[in-house]
């Protein structure tokens, strides 16, 4: 996960959801100045949007060290303004870069050539005070207009030629309350207001971040008429609550980014995922599943990654945390899962035997994976609220079970926790037999 920090002029990076989202390194300290926007292309280098330069700066992938290798300047200001002043972008499978350029109301097309990032077309229209740009599998482009009174957001094609008002203007309205407070009318379901950055899914639905409505809105694809899918968020700093949303990102395993920027954070959401493609599903439907799928969290209860949704939650009742002897050892991983009203769509245990640095995880009834012991291997046991799975365990060791509960609708796993993780010893010693007291003659 790339994250465009203007005010500390760098891009954060974040492992994926798999490995927890950790930190991993920042990248072009002290050759950014102000970045609005980051894309990554096919070959994982990445490219940033810096509005204080007035400049697209494309990095080599990680793997290469991220290290900065080309740039492309904007014209600067003339004496009427128009100076070029870059937002979001996209990149497209031939490496393709699409730049919302605020300052011209124009789409900037760039490409590598040689050791050169250059200038290939405009999409010349005045398209207004643009912020987010994405490029559909069709060729057809959708860009954001930030204005409070006109911002909308437009499908348009690569000549500039607007081919349908996906979302029009459309704020909130204050309505009467006391005196001190502000109250505000929602904004009517698939208008927007300061829209900021889009995305698009692998169905070519768009995700649209409507900052001055302190929500994310996604749209069905051009083809079925760009309808409005789900509206997600209200107005707030707690879970199922946005403030000044500016950025959207899908990922793989139907997993949602949104740059909260008015609560300076980020928030992962999984998007409903019925059939298991990874990808969200097509039907109307298929919200973001947020605060009005779920009762929210009660007083002791999770909200980990901000939904308004309780996180479910899994515990482990067997094995024990204990020194089990050979002979003695447990045949069962077994627990209970419990989730908000949606309730418990599926349970998956980890189960690994440390071996040195690493670890050996159980799989198909034997231990044969070897991976990092801070990167879990699950598979899915029988059975949801009450779960069950039987194993053969023999050898001397320590060993370590984990399980993980997700919601229906296919909400984020649970956050892990002493209930949900927990380790026990099998030792060399064996059990004691039993002993019998046989029948013998009496003596006198």
């Amino acid at each position: 996960v790339y994250v465009a920090d203007a005010t500390r002029g760098r891009i954060e990076v974040y492992d994926n959801a798999r490995n927890g989202n950790a930190f991993l390194r920042s990248i072009g300290e002290r050759e950014l100045v102000s970045p609005t926007g980051v894309a990554v292309d096919n070959r994982s280098r990445i490219y940033v949007s810096d509005a204080g330069r007035s400049a697209v700066v494309q990095f080599e992938s990680l793997a290469d060290d991220a290290v900065r290798r080309r740039t492309f300047t904007f014209p600067a200001a003339g004496p009427e303004g128009g100076g070029g002043a870059p937002r979001g972008l996209d990149v497209d499978l031939s490496a393709q870069v699409y730049v919302a350029d605020r300052g011209t109301g124009r789409v900037q097309v760039l490409q590598i050539k040689g050791r050169d990032l250059v200038g290939l077309s405009e999409v010349a229209s005045s398209l207004g005070e643009i912020e987010g740009v994405t490029r559909d599998t069709k060729g057809r482009i959708y860009v954001s207009s930030d204005n409070e009174e006109s911002g909308e957001v437009r499908a348009i094609d690569e000549k500039g030629q607007v081919l349908r008002v996906v979302a029009p203007a459309g704020g909130r309205e204050e309505i009467e309350g006391d005196k001190d407070e502000e109250k505000f009318e929602p904004a009517a379901g698939g208008t927007v207001n300061s829209p900021k950055q889009l995305a698009r899914d692998r169905l070519d639905r768009i995700v649209v971040a409507d900052a001055g409505n302190d929500r994310v809105q996604v749209f069905a694809g051009y083809d079925q008429g760009n309808a409005l899918l789900a509206s997600f968020g209200v107005s707030g700093a707690g879970g199922g609550q946005l403030q000044d949303p500016s950025g959207v990102a899908t990922a793989p395993g139907a997993l949602l980014y949104v740059a909260d920027a008015g609560n300076q954070r980020i928030v992962r959401l999984r998007m409903d995922d019925e059939n298991g493609d990874g990808i969200f599903d097509a039907s109307p439907a298929a919200a973001p599943t947020g605060p009005s799928g779920c009762t929210g969290p009660s007083r002791g209860q999770r909200d980990a990654n901000g939904d308004g949704c309780a996180d479910p939650v899994s515990r482990i009742t067997a094995p024990l945390a204990r020194t089990y002897r050979a002979g003695d050892a447990p045949t069962i991983v077994a627990g209970r899962a419990s989730a908000d009203a949606l309730g418990v769509s599926r349970v998956e245990v980890s189960l690994a035997i440390r071996r040195g640095g690493s670890c050996l995880y159980y799989a198909r009834g034997r231990f044969s994976r070897r991976g990092s012991c801070a990167q879990p291997r699950y598979f899915a046991v029988s059975g949801r609220e009450r779960w069950l799975t039987r194993v053969r365990l023999s050898r001397p060791g320590t060993y370590e079970v984990r399980s993980r509960a997700t919601q229906q609708g296919g909400l984020v796993e649970s956050a892990q926790t002493s209930e949900n993780r927990r380790s026990f010893r099998i030792s060399r010693q064996r059990a004691a037999p039993e002993r019998s007291r046989a029948a013998g003659p009496r003596s006198r």
